[in-house]
Formats: structure tokens, C-alpha cells, sequence
């Protein structure tokens, strides 16, 4: 067997592996007793600072967001939350970065912005009154988004499962900026953090900073990356890789695949993908293993 045709076997078993345990899958939403919006689905690529909105297993709509600090790191895990909560406030956690912060009322200054999306573990998905920290590592572990960006996502959540509801920002909470609302949603809505620092793009792969410093055998990570893609990657140049170590801690870079090979890469077709990101597209009917709820929010 050549080894173009063992890399495409391994490929191939990997995927079935996704496959087979997928079922498993539904265990703890059962448990939950809980209803899922099956068409919606949301995206955090944590090193890319990207939301990915996806409806009926596409993407539509994507933003740019801040994510936690190395010293707060956002989890990488599955959420969903229930509520979207226009105008909120905030109180400050029980923790020491907190100790002499005051509470906020609703309002242009409160830190959460104009609308929360509270999840488990104490993350919210939420607005900002620091938008210069979208597209950095800088919040306390929860998924910050430009406000008129946090508008349009939960405008468009409410449009879609409470479609009978009157009342939006334009005519009601933008005007009454002091008032907390709560809409109650008849159907949760998953979410999933994930981190991928690589994506792959037709001949261009970007590289994203490494902020956690998880994936640190980056051949390694860039292989089985592409490996996952259909790319044939024994003519890979070890030196170009490692010269780009230094890069991806910080900055992060876009590299022409081919810059990457000794020879033009060699892609192969394959029928699945197990990239992170396109593997959502597929799995919007059953989310792994949902985190427990806590009662407390603590993060902004």
C-alpha cells in the first residue's frame, strides 16, 4: 500500500470514529429533558476570535469577538443558553479582580452592553462598553461582541424563535435603556467553543495566534490538520514549519499551501471533513455532551 493510500485510509477511520460515537451524543440532552432550536447553532474559534452563526447547517452570519484572557481562558466546551436579556446589569463576582468593582445598572456604561446571552459555567455571550478589546484575549473568560453586533445577534434570535414578539430594540429597549427584559425562549440554543488555531481555505492556510499555548508540537498540529482536510502531507518542508512558530505565538500569519511543501501539495478527495468548524455544519441535530448549568454568573 502507497503511502498517499495510508494517509487516506487513516483519514477515512478517523472520520468513521466521528460517525459511529456521534449517537452517544444525545445522551445528555435527553437527560436535560431540554428542547433545542435543531436549525440554530453558534460557533466560537476561540485563536480566531470569530462567532459563526449557523442556520440550517450553514454559516450566515459571522463576528468578530473578544475571548479570555491566558490568565481567564474561555472553555472550550459545548453551552446553550435559554434567555436573551436586554438591558442587563451587572454585579460584581465573588472574585479578586473584582474586589473594589461596583454594580452597574443598565444602561450605556454597564460592561455587559446591551444584551446577554447567559450560558453555563458562568460565560455569557454579551455586548461591551470596551470595544477596542474585540479581536484580543482581554475578557474574564466570557465571548464579548461589538454591541451593535450583540444587537443584531439577538435580534435575530428573538426574530427567529419568538416570531410573534412585537417589541425589539428599535422601537422598545433602545429607549428604555434602564429597564432589564427578559424573553424567555421556547427552545435553547447551542453553542460551542472551540479552538482551532488553523484553517484551511482553497491554497491558503491561516494561522491564528496560539494564545492559550495549547497545540505547541505544531508540525504535528499542522499536520493532522491537513491530514483532516484530504491534503497528502509527506512532502512537507520541516524547516518552513518551524519558522513559523515564532509567528503563530503572537501574531499569527496567512501561508500559501504551497510555501508549506516541498512540491505542490497534493489534495485528496475525500467525502467528510473533520475540520472543527465544518463539522458543526453536520452535527446540528446533536451536540456532545452539554456542561452542567451554574447558578452564578462571574465573568465579563
Amino acid at each position: 500500500m502507497s503511502q498517499k493510500a495510508i494517509f487516506t485510509f487513516l483519514a477515512f477511520i478517523l472520520g468513521l470514529g466521528v460517525f459511529l460515537l456521534s449517537p452517544s451524543l444525545y445522551a445528555e440532552e435527553k437527560r436535560l429533558g431540554m428542547e433545542f432550536a435543531e436549525n440554530l447553532q453558534i460557533v466560537v474559534n476561540i485563536p480566531a476570535t470569530k462567532m459563526t452563526v449557523y442556520k440550517n447547517g450553514k454559516p450566515i452570519r459571522h463576528f468578530k469577538v473578544a475571548v479570555g484572557a491566558p490568565a481567564f481562558p474561555t472553555p472550550v466546551t459545548k453551552f446553550h443558553f435559554k434567555q436573551i436579556i436586554w438591558n442587563p446589569g451587572w454585579n460584581p463576582p465573588d472574585s479578586p479582580w473584582a474586589k473594589n468593582a461596583k454594580p452597574e445598572p443598565p444602561g450605556p456604561n454597564n460592561p455587559l452592553g446591551p444584551v446577554k446571552l447567559p450560558m453555563q459555567q458562568a460565560v455569557l455571550i454579551h455586548g461591551t462598553s470596551k470595544p477596542w478589546s474585540i479581536g484580543h484575549p482581554a475578557s474574564h473568560g466570557c465571548i464579548r461582541m461589538n454591541s451593535k453586533d450583540a444587537i443584531e445577534l439577538g435580534t435575530f434570535l428573538q426574530t427567529e424563535l419568538l416570531p410573534n414578539e412585537n417589541n425589539t430594540w428599535e422601537n422598545k429597549y433602545s429607549k428604555t435603556r434602564w429597564q432589564t427584559v427578559v424573553k424567555n425562549l421556547p427552545k435553547a440554543v447551542r453553542v460551542r467553543t472551540i479552538y482551532e488555531p488553523f484553517e484551511l481555505y482553497k491554497t491558503e492556510l491561516t494561522l491564528h495566534p496560539n494564545f492559550y499555548g495549547r497545540k505547541e508540537e505544531l508540525l504535528n498540529a499542522i499536520v493532522e490538520h491537513l491530514l483532516a482536510q484530504g491534503v497528502y502531507t509527506a512532502p512537507l518542508d520541516l524547516e518552513k514549519i518551524k519558522n513559523l512558530r515564532a509567528t503563530i505565538k503572537t501574531n499569527g500569519a496567512i501561508v500559501a499551501l504551497e510555501d508549506l511543501f516541498y512540491g505542490t501539495p497534493d489534495v485528496v478527495a475525500l467525502n467528510f471533513s473533520l475540520d472543527p468548524i465544518c463539522q458543526v455544519q453536520n452535527d446540528v441535530a446533536g451536540d456532545p455532551t452539554l456542561v452542567a448549568s451554574s447558578a452564578m454568573e462571574s465573568n465579563f
